[in-house]
Formats: structure tokens, sequence, C-alpha cells
């Protein structure tokens, strides 16, 4: 007589997985409670033959909330009862919560592997003939990759249920989902550059460095390798890996951006980089949503605050920085003192060519029941080739011109000539790039191609 199947775990989150969004998602702010998270509201999905649509319902105690935040959440969830639908493919502060590129390359590729496990053991020749990756597909929707992530992980201080779970989701008790320390950073790293290539099939020992990977490195901007981890001192940090595809140092140079960045008077998070079993270096920077590794702190990007998409946001649909301006406007607590930080960085971006500017890379902190402010900054890479910035700077301009700057300068409360000064203190400090280069031990031919951005507004 053959053995009952034993439903494990991972079998529970699979038919979880791929079922949920036939039910109610619970949403809850973590930032607003002292004991515990507070239920915001209800998400549902109602798919229809070629897309799916989205609606959220706020409870009262998240009506409440809302209007004492003092701040939008979402342009499109006002403190209002009843069913409200989005009229994008979904709600912006959820795609906050939701895993970036790569992310969703390591969720696609766990549940391809899984699926293609569960078909083999159903299968009487599943041992002898093993399919390759490609054969099982796996198709995700937008609220399936956001509750995907990782709870413990998530970008911001949104949690998620399944309407009548006790469990956060995605969370996982046991040890195999722990957060990694920085010891183990190799390992990861070797995981990431194996799982990147997606002409490989996934070896069994890869697949459990891919649960590894999945729990931590679901829901951080970008699209290159990375991973959660805490430091030594007990803050959850981002550990971003190089990628197969890098020609040069990118953590080496993140970081070279970063040290200048600070220089100038800009807010950027704690950060080192180390060199693991790699030729490039890692970059590990704290998470500034984070104080240690439970306590959250709310972060949306302008890309949410503004009601835009990734479609729209660039300048090429005539979006500037004064779109970021104006959160800051309409919703800042300290709204002076982050305008003139806000055209600092548009100064910083035009001296070394930070051309990848976009409205997901400038991000903001809810400060509870006073507004919102401008976040730390991240994912700031010089570019040689970069020829203008995601963003207009004028309402119809993106040029890298320090004169296009300044002729803006007095929307973000500075005056022409304090301007003019402190173009000039920052030109002076971007100007040692090569003494922080030689310092890591960037090797010559690495700084002369990347002079390109450094040198591009040089006297």
């Amino acid at each position: 007589m053959p053995k009952e199947k034993v439903e494990t775990l991972e079998d529970k989150q699979k038919f979880e997985f791929f079922d949920f969004a036939k039910g109610t998602v619970e949403i809850y702010a973590d930032w607003a409670a002292p004991e515990k998270p507070l239920l915001l509201g209800y998400l549902k999905a109602y798919k229809t033959s070629n897309s799916c649509s989205h609606s959220v319902t706020l409870a009262q105690e998240g009506i409440d909330l809302l209007n004492n935040t003092r701040a939008n959440l979402d342009p499109e969830i006002k403190a209002i009862a009843g069913e409200q639908f989005s009229l994008k493919p979904f709600f912006n502060c959820m795609e906050d919560s939701s895993p970036d590129r790569w992310g969703k390359t390591l969720m696609r590729r766990f549940y391809e592997r899984r699926q293609k496990n569960q078909a083999e053991a159903e299968s009487a020749i599943g041992a002898a003939r093993k399919s390759k990756r490609g054969a099982v597909a796996v198709h995700l929707n937008a609220v399936q990759y956001m509750l995907g992530v990782h709870d413990q992980f998530r970008m911001g201080a949104l949690r998620y249920k399944i309407q009548g779970k006790p469990e956060f989701l995605d969370h996982h008790n046991d040890q195999k989902w722990a957060i990694p320390a920085m010891m183990n950073l190799q390992e990861l790293a070797n995981a990431a550059a194996r799982i990147e290539d997606e002409t490989l099939d996934i070896t069994d020992e890869e697949y459990e460095y891919l649960r590894m990977l999945l729990a931590p490195g679901g829901s951080l901007g970008g699209a290159r390798p990375k991973a959660s981890v805490v430091n030594t001192n007990g803050q959850l940090c981002i550990a971003k890996f190089p990628s197969n595809k890098d020609e040069v140092d990118k953590a080496a140079w993140e970081s070279v951006a970063a040290a200048l960045a600070k220089g100038c008077g800009i807010t950027t998070p704690n950060n080192k980089i180390m060199k693991l079993n790699h030729k490039h270096h890692t970059f590990v920077s704290e998470r500034f949503d984070r104080i240690g590794v439970d306590q959250r702190i709310h972060f949306a990007s302008a890309m949410c605050l503004s009601g835009l998409t990734d479609g729209q946001a660039s300048h090429d649909n005539g979006i500037s920085y004064s779109r970021v301006l104006e959160i800051l406007r309409t919703g800042g607590s300290q709204t002076r003192v982050d305008a003139r930080e806000l055209w600092t960085r548009i100064v910083f971006s035009i001296l070394i060519k930070n051309t990848d500017d976009h409205m997901r890379n400038h991000g903001f902190i809810l400060v509870p029941g006073k507004g919102w402010r401008l976040s730390p900054a991240y994912d700031i890479n010089p570019e040689p080739k970069g020829s203008g910035l995601s963003l207009n700077i004028s309402e119809h301009d993106n040029a890298l011109d320090l004169d296009l700057a300044l002729s803006v300068c007095g929307n973000y409360f500075w005056k022409l000539a304090d301007a003019k000064d402190k173009i000039s203190e920052m030109k002076g400090i971007v100007s040692q790039w090569r003494t922080l280069a030689k310092a890591l031990q960037l090797n010559g031919r690495e700084q002369e191609y990347m002079a390109a951005a450094f040198d591009s507004q040089a006297d």
C-alpha cells in the first residue's frame, strides 16, 4: 500500500502562491502601531480574458491612519470608504513592494524548478528523463510577484496576508530562510552568478542557493544581482554582486560616487565594498528603510507618489524633476531642506553623468504625522557614455548642462549666487575622484574609461 503523501511547507506555499489571487489580500501598515501592524485595507484582483484589474477597500482604521498621516501613500488610494480601482496595471505603492527585474528572475526560476521537480515526481519516467528548465514555463501576475517577496525583506513597511491566514506573506519560519550573515556572501555571490545566466539549468545544489537568494533579493531596486544580509552590527543591508555582463568594477565605482556625493552634502547610506572570489567588488549598503532588522520605516518611490508608470516617467514624455519637487511641496515634512538637497543631487548627477536617475531611483521616507522626507540617495552610478539625465532638469531639457541647473535653482530654494558657489565647491570635490579610485586600486584602464564621466564638467 503506497504511503500517504505528506504536504510539506513547500507544497503549501506552492498552492498559496498560485491560488491566492482568487481570494482577498489583507494590507497592513507596520509603522503605525507600537505593538502590532495595523490593518490598512483589502486588495482584490479581478482576472479578465487578457488582463487583471485590482481594487483596494480601506478598513476604517486605514481611513483614520491616512487622515492622520498627512501624506498620500498612493495617489490612487484616497481616505474614503468603498472599493477603489486602479487605472494602472497595479497600484504604485504595491509596485514598490514588488520585486525588481533581478527578483522576478529569481522568482520565476525558483517556481519553474519547483514545477519541474513536482512533474518529475509525479511521472513514472521522470527520474529517467529529466526535462530542461525551459520546458516548464511559469507565468506570474503582478500580485503573485508582490506576494512572493519574503516578508522580512520587502521594501518599505507595507505587509500582506491572505485573508484568514495567520502569517504575513511570504513569511518563512524555518532556518532555511534565515537572514544570511556577511560570512555567507561568497556562496551567495557564486549562486547569483550561475543563476543570472538563464541559459543554464539549475542543479539541486543551486536550487538550495536560489532559495537563499529568493528570500532576501526580491524587492530591492535595480536589475543587478543582489541579496539582503545582516552586518555585524545587526543592521539589514543590501549586497550588490558583480554581474556576468560587467566590463568595469561597478561596485567600486559606485563606492567612489557615494563617497563624492557624501562630500558634496548629499545624504547617503553607510556602505562599503568587499572583494569576494571575483575580479570585481561587491557593494554593501545599509538598508535605510530598516532600523536593525525588524523595525520598518515606510518607503515610497517618486514613481509611486507621482502617480506615473514606467512607460510614462522619462524625459521623452516631458517628465522633469519638477514632479519630484512637487511631492516635497505638497507632502513634504521638511520641504525647503529636502528641495535644496534635491537640486544638489541634480548637479551631482550632471557632474558624474549619473544618467540612470529615473523616478524609481528617487525615493521618500515617511515621517508619520508629518509627511515625506527625501530618502538617502541610492543607485548613483557614473556612466561615461551618458548623454542626458533620465528626467528633464527644466520642463523640456535634460542636457548635462550646469547652466541649465542654475536656471532652475530658485525653484529649489537656492539663491543664484549661493548656487554658483555650491557648484564650484562640488566641482572641486568631484575632481578628486582619481585619488579615491587609486585608493581602491582601480586600474589605469578603468580610470581612463571612467574619466569621460567624472571630467565631463571639469574647467
